[in-house]
């Protein structure tokens, strides 16, 4: 990022005014053009921090929180928000990142397969509008989807890594903060039946992610600031140790299971890039390895291995945690989730329409009729555009997997930053349904998969105080 720089106004002897003694000895149109410069990289850096606050604003709306208890407080008691405010409120917070991503193209290179597999998938659930079970939810759903899909590929194209993880720290923190304020104040709702801390999100595992998200890029950040060592890096240490102090006592207090897996998934993952990058950089000084991409896949196909091993043992796992069978009781929402797949298994029933569908919800027990959710992900891509569907998802992620095994390699500390994101929240979602639009972790989803170590449409931008193109990388440790 280019700064200011400082003006000195001075006059000569003539009584004209300079704006530095070294433009006392040169011509008038050098002196000019020095002006206009310096007035172009001060507006560019004011309009850079300016769309920084931008991404911090609507990271923190997309956590839901803050909107939904914002639209709360605006209605009667007893009544409910309407959802056309909500929707009109998050779409005008992604309006200006889906111009910018207008103006900037999407971040084709080297992520090509990926962001067409991503526009396929969204074209695909947009058109399960046509045979939608109810068409005005599957067109709402849609267009919140088509939104947040857009801006994280903003995200993506206009961001290094070291800038994304510091803005999602960032981001997480106003509604962390102000539910902690709501819980030290006694707020109404700020507590859940059982007494675990909800603050001004709607359950405990909407708490969660916000606050786990932030302690995870916590972990990166104090990684990278104790091996860079800049001026006053000790300090900078101790503000993110406090940060993630705060927001881990939150997730403590809110005890949200699937959060601590996300968490626990993310360093895990995090940790096994750095052993792996480590041992290719002994290899070969740039850490470049020609199977990079097999060594992806492979690791995808082991997380997946895992997952579906924990899910099918799921009573074991939710005992070994201390938890309800099930996953608290998620067995009785999959089984509901199968059953609708099997009669609709090919085009689904519409995106996000099954759960609103009379003939869906005719079969759901009664422990489980009044919700809306399918508590998985996967599930709702199978119910809402089939097998199809399911396909292009498992085809987005086998190929940003393959993309990104390279830069975690090559790149320490932060390279392993999307790899190891990607991998917390997809396994989040076998529990959650994360893949819809207005959300955060879908942003960052698809943010993390078409990272790339430098800005698209040839802007260099830095990782981490090196500045990494297509066609460079870092050579020594120094630049490291």
């Amino acid at each position: 990022m280019r700064i200011a720089w400082r003006v000195v106004s001075v006059r000569t002897p003539a009584g004209q005014i300079c704006d530095t003694p070294e433009e006392l000895e040169q011509p008038r149109p050098q002196r000019a053009a020095w002006l206009v410069r310096s007035s172009h990289y001060s507006w560019s850096t004011i309009g850079r921090y300016a769309e920084f606050t931008y991404v911090v604003l609507a990271l923190t709306a997309l956590t839901q929180g803050p909107v939904l208890t914002l639209w709360t407080r605006q209605t009667q008691p007893g009544q409910l928000p309407s959802d056309y405010a909500i929707l009109s409120t998050y779409l005008a917070i992604q309006m200006p990142a889906l111009a910018l991503l207008a103006r900037r193209g999407l971040p084709w290179r080297g992520r090509a397969v990926v962001v067409a597999g991503i526009v396929v998938l969204v074209g695909w659930l947009s058109l399960s509008t046509v045979w939608s079970t109810v068409h005005i939810d599957t067109a709402t759903a849609v267009v919140a989807l088509v939104a947040t899909t857009c801006f994280g590929l903003y995200l993506a194209v206009s961001y290094s890594l070291l800038e994304l993880v510091t803005l999602i720290v960032i981001g997480m923190q106003a509604g962390l903060l102000v539910s902690g304020w709501s819980i030290a104040r006694h707020w109404q709702g700020s507590r859940d039946s059982i007494g675990n801390w909800v603050g001004i999100f709607f359950n405990r595992n909407s708490l969660g992610p916000p606050a786990v998200i932030a302690s995870a890029g916590v972990v990166v950040l104090v990684a990278v600031l104790v091996k860079r060592r800049p001026p006053l890096w000790w300090s900078g240490v101790a503000v993110l140790l406090a940060v993630g102090a705060f927001d881990l006592r939150l997730q403590l207090n809110g005890d949200s299971a699937t959060s601590w897996m996300v968490l626990a998934v993310f360093v895990g993952s995090w940790a096994l890039w750095q052993i792996a990058g480590v041992i290719a950089r002994r290899v070969r000084d740039d850490g470049r390895i020609r199977s990079a991409w097999a060594l992806g896949i492979g690791y995808f196909c082991v997380v997946s291995v895992v997952t579906l091993t924990a899910l099918v043992e799921r009573n074991r796992v939710s005992a070994w945690l201390g938890r309800p069978p099930e996953f608290d009781g998620r067995g009785l929402h999959w089984s509901a989730n199968w059953a609708g797949v099997q009669d609709r298994p090919f085009l689904g029933w519409g995106w996000l329409a099954a759960w609103h569908t009379p003939e869906f919800r005719v079969r759901l027990s009664p422990e489980i009729a009044s919700d809306i959710w399918s508590h998985s992900a996967y599930f709702d891509l199978l119910l809402g555009g089939g097998v199809v569907a399911a396909g292009l998802f498992v085809a987005i992620v086998v190929a940003g997997f393959a993309g990104l095994a390279d830069m975690a390699l090559r790149v320490p500390l932060i390279g392993a930053l999307p790899v190891a994101l990607a991998t917390a929240i997809l396994v989040a979602n076998t529990q959650e349904s994360f893949i819809i639009g207005n959300h955060f972790l879908w942003a960052l989803l698809i943010a993390a998969l078409c990272a790339q170590p430098w800005a698209a449409n040839g802007r260099s931008v830095p990782i981490i105080g090196a500045s990494l193109t297509p066609d460079t990388a870092p050579t020594s440790k120094d630049e490291q």
